[in-house]
């Protein structure tokens, strides 16, 4: 089929470096733009849109012939849908709901979108049986948790506690850590048992690893290293839906196969997001800035301070373990090493902070294994902190992938 030059246009700055292939990925990008950080979202805002965006999708071409369980909306399809106009009509509801900012240019593209649709009353039917569908998804999740007021207690100054880093004020996206999850039952069941310990082999080797290589002035990181670092400061599953849309358009995967893919894929993220929210809160441990800096060392007797060390990039606004862009990494990884056949996947994505920053990639554990990289190279995770979110990420991936949406 055929897309429409005008949809492309309206997002070509923002797409992932992908081929369109059919319905469920044009809205893939379109949902990824809308919600980007340039549209006014961030990582976090983001990864609970897409999860929705399509979880509605699912749930509405799955109604078609009813090859799976459906996720939260279970209803019949009318006779002879038009799936284009169902699919643009279900992300074009959730979207203008959860980004309402870009409410002109989505409404554009779901035009768009129609104008390739033959007119039919399967076109008539498509419109309002997606509008339906999401409509019902988004009274599911209307009381998950998001939008409640939660306030987080700073803890007192200690060795080995996380204290704000003087760029943020109050904790960034605490309320998280007590949403309603999409796929998994019980959140706490996915911790591996928090930070090395103060004295421990592994904080010496993290601390020393971190204090070097991610330092501003560092001496040992490369160029090469410095452009990864810099590239992770994506929002974490724009390169990663970027590479399912290369994936599946190397597997020649089906609708309804793309339907569930993109569904799992943002679920796990999503969940994969609450669980490390609620572990950052539940361990508060310091990240590089404040160890490093603190007055006297560390606590480890093995290890010298520096009160006037500075990360490589500006430290977030919540604690170190474990590490958020990892986690979602991880839960990523998890659905798609479960859904496609093998690790391959062919696929570059260009981001754009202050300069282009271009990274490329073959397989999807090449793509998580540079993200724990990156966090540490640019001075504001510990290793120990990366690898657990990716342990972490792909527990909760694989949990979604074996629970939800599965064939009858």
């Amino acid at each position: 089929m055929i897309r429409s030059k005008t949809l492309l246009a309206l997002f070509a700055i923002w797409l992932p470096a992908s081929t369109f292939a059919d319905a469920v990925t044009d809205w893939n990008s379109i949902a990824l733009s809308a919600s980007s950080p340039f549209a006014g979202g961030n990582t976090w805002t983001q990864t609970r849109t897409l999860a929705h965006v399509h979880a509605a999708i699912f749930d509405a071409v799955n109604a078609i012939d009813g090859k799976y369980r459906p996720y939260a909306v279970d209803l019949k399809a009318p006779p002879g849908v038009a799936i284009d106009a169902m699919v643009a009509s279900a992300a074009h509801t959730v979207l203008i709901a959860e980004a309402p900012s870009q409410r002109a240019v989505l409404d554009s593209a779901l035009a768009a979108a129609l104008n390739n649709v033959s007119d039919s009353a399967g076109k008539t039917d498509g419109i309002a049986f997606g509008k339906q569908v999401a409509e019902k998804l988004l009274a599911s999740r209307a009381n998950d948790g998001f939008s409640n007021k939660v306030e987080f207690k700073f803890p007192a100054p200690g060795l080995g506690v996380w204290q704000q880093t003087p760029q943020f004020g109050p904790m960034l996206f605490y309320v998280w850590g007590q949403m309603q999850p999409m796929a998994i039952k019980n959140v706490k069941e996915y911790d591996l048992g928090g930070p090395p310990a103060l004295d421990s082999e592994q904080f010496a080797k993290d601390y020393n690893e971190v204090k070097s290589v991610g330092a501003r002035k560092s001496s040992t990181r490369t160029a090469d290293q410095t452009a990864v670092a810099v590239f992770w400061t994506v929002a974490t599953m724009m390169p990663w839906n970027g590479a399912a849309q290369s994936a599946s358009k190397a597997h020649n995967l089906s609708v309804v196969e793309n339907a569930r893919l993109f569904a799992l894929l943002n679920i796990a993220a999503h969940d994969a997001q609450i669980v490390g929210i609620e572990q950052k809160a539940r361990y508060n441990f310091w990240r590089p800035y404040n160890a490093i800096r603190y007055p006297g060392g560390p606590g480890n007797s093995a290890l010298t301070g520096d009160p006037s060390w500075e990360p490589l990039l500006n430290t977030p606004g919540f604690q170190d373990y474990p590490s958020g862009h990892c986690i979602d990494s991880g839960a990523a990884l998890g659905a798609l090493l479960a859904i496609f056949p093998d690790d391959k996947v062919n696929y570059s994505h260009t981001w754009i902070p202050a300069v282009g920053v271009t990274r490329s990639w073959s397989s999807f554990t090449q793509m998580a294994k540079e993200v724990e990289d990156a966090r540490v190279w640019a001075g504001i995770h510990y290793r120990t902190a990366d690898e657990h979110g990716t342990r972490m990420g792909r527990k909760v991936a694989e949990y979604a992938v074996s629970n939800i949406m599965q064939p009858k």
